[in-house]
């Protein structure tokens, strides 16, 4: 059985500057008393309420640091707070956000004088070690790249994650993913604000061993036995009947963030790796249609560098970063790799994706989802639209790794069977989810979920000439994909058991 966990969204460690005045901590906790109802039809309209803040108080942090959260909290003492303002229910999304705590409550509490008040921050812990990521299943891989048969492999992928490192508000992650013939590695660490309390600062490191495969079964390979090895010293691929790349890929990554508002960030990251193809066939060609095709490895032989510099902008205001029921989730990212930055590749990489939650009148929750990318020059394969990361009937890659060397399924006879890693892409869907159990600790949430939607997927040249053999609306590589299964928000991570490609495996 597949097993796939859900990616818990990423929790960005926004921090802002706040003052707090200690000699409240004392203080009783009194309601305002000024009357907030509304008056009679024949009196005059009452002014807007507004206070003055005389300091913070926060409760039920056991784990996380006063300082991390008031970092969060926008006001300051003395300045002017207006009960009917955006900017007290603003904190709470900032705090919520983090994925430190399972709730947040503000109030105002009356102060040591007439119309001064104190903001009182009720937070409830969540347990910040998690699992983002697990997946597990089987995939058609290739192991002796000299026969023509594929394997049948298990395969293992796992993410980690303190989102609070000993309550400093530091995160520390990592991944790993594993195959008979792949493998893939990666350690991160996030310091939110440490620049003016202003701008956070991030870096991963990572390595990759991995195998990529092009074509498909009637693919013709030709490659030759290295210079100065015996035959009998030759890697397999010598005698290969698959198209198949070896090559590993060695990097770090590092940026900092920058919270444009409550509900907008921006990040800004460069990239640097060193590829090494260990083998590559001399030439291949494929059957795309009714026609015999080179392909295309879009890869250096030997040793590359890869540099690309990577903006995103990201607006959030989802209710709940973790099983959301309303909210809008947008992200708009931009890649782009040159010469000018000591990069053996040139090209620009565009991806637009908008996720849209609202709850319906018997409690249901409706996702309405749409993703699009375009890339422009030579990009390596692995930084290209791949049809498995598309189509959920296929095992997704993972930190990179493409575990399965089928086709998509053609669902509507369209050319998308013939897609395997393009330049153009583009999805949507909708996704139903049930609500079927709610538990304030423990498992605290079970949804049972359903999605479908259409997904597109092509080269430049494609989408301007056309695959030969196919007809009408055919020739448009546009195909159906659907998933089903369970979502639970646990105190230990997100996991979700997704069984679409275990469908995908047994029907393809």
């Amino acid at each position: 059985m597949l097993v796939c966990l859900g990616l818990v969204g990423h929790a960005w460690a926004q921090e802002h500057d706040s003052f707090v005045n200690k000699d409240t901590e004392n203080m009783p906790n009194m309601a305002v008393s000024e009357d907030l109802s509304a008056n009679s039809a024949f009196s005059a309209p009452s002014p807007r309420l507004r206070y003055v803040l005389q300091g913070v108080k926060i409760e039920g942090n056991y784990k996380t640091r006063r300082s991390v959260i008031l970092d969060y909290i926008t006001l300051e003492r003395g300045d002017v707070v207006d009960v009917e303002d955006d900017s007290l229910e603003a904190i709470r999304y900032r705090l919520l956000g983090t994925g430190f705590f399972s709730s947040v409550r503000l109030s105002l509490k009356r102060g040591s004088k007439r119309g001064y008040v104190i903001l009182l921050v009720t937070v409830t812990e969540r347990n910040t070690l998690r699992i983002d990521q697990v997946a597990a299943g089987i995939a058609e891989g290739v192991r002796r790249t000299a026969d023509r048969t594929a394997d049948i492999e298990p395969f293992f992928g796992v993410a980690l994650s303190d989102r609070n490192f000993f309550g400093t508000g530091l995160m520390l992650s990592g991944a790993t993913a594993l195959s008979p013939a792949q493998q893939g590695v990666r350690l991160g660490v996030l310091a939110p604000r440490v620049v003016a309390k202003e701008i956070s600062l991030s870096g991963s490191i990572f390595f990759n061993n991995a195998r990529e495969f092009f074509g498909g079964d009637d693919v013709r390979v030709s490659i030759a036995c290295p210079a100065g090895i015996s035959p009998a010293d030759c890697p397999e691929e010598v005698l290969a009947k698959n198209a198949v790349v070896r090559y590993k890929r060695a990097g770090l990554k590092f940026g900092s963030g920058q919270e444009l508002s409550s509900r907008l960030y921006l990040t800004v990251d460069w990239q640097g790796e060193l590829v090494d193809v260990t083998a590559i066939p001399d030439a291949a060609s494929q059957k795309r249609g009714n026609d015999i095709t080179p392909i295309d490895f879009a890869i250096d032989p030997d040793l590359s560098v890869v540099s690309m510099v990577e903006l995103a902008l990201t607006f959030d205001r989802r209710d709940n970063p973790v099983l959301p029921s309303k909210g809008l989730h947008f992200k708009i990212q931009s890649d782009h790799a040159s010469r000018f930055i000591a990069s053996d590749y040139d090209y620009f990489k565009l991806q637009v994706q908008a996720r849209y939650w609202f709850k319906l009148p018997w409690g249901h929750t409706l996702r309405l989802g749409a993703f699009g990318g375009a890339i422009f020059g030579r990009a390596p394969f692995f930084q290209k639209f791949y049809v498995a990361d598309l189509n959920d009937l296929l095992p997704s890659r993972m930190l990179g790794l493409n575990f399965d060397r089928r086709r998509p399924p053609s669902i509507l006879g369209t050319a998308a069977k013939e897609m395997r890693n393009e330049d153009l892409a583009g999805r949507v869907d909708v996704q139903y989810a049930w609500p079927v159990y709610r538990n304030p600790t423990g498992i605290r949430a079970t949804d049972l979920f359903f999605t479908t939607g259409l997904y597109y997927i092509s080269s430049r040249r494609d989408l301007l000439v056309g695959l030969s053999g196919y007809n009408e609306l055919s020739r448009i590589p546009v195909d159906l994909t659907f998933d089903f299964g369970l979502r639970m928000d646990t105190d230990i991570g997100v996991f979700q058991f997704a069984f679409s490609t275990m469908v995908g495996f047994l029907v393809l």
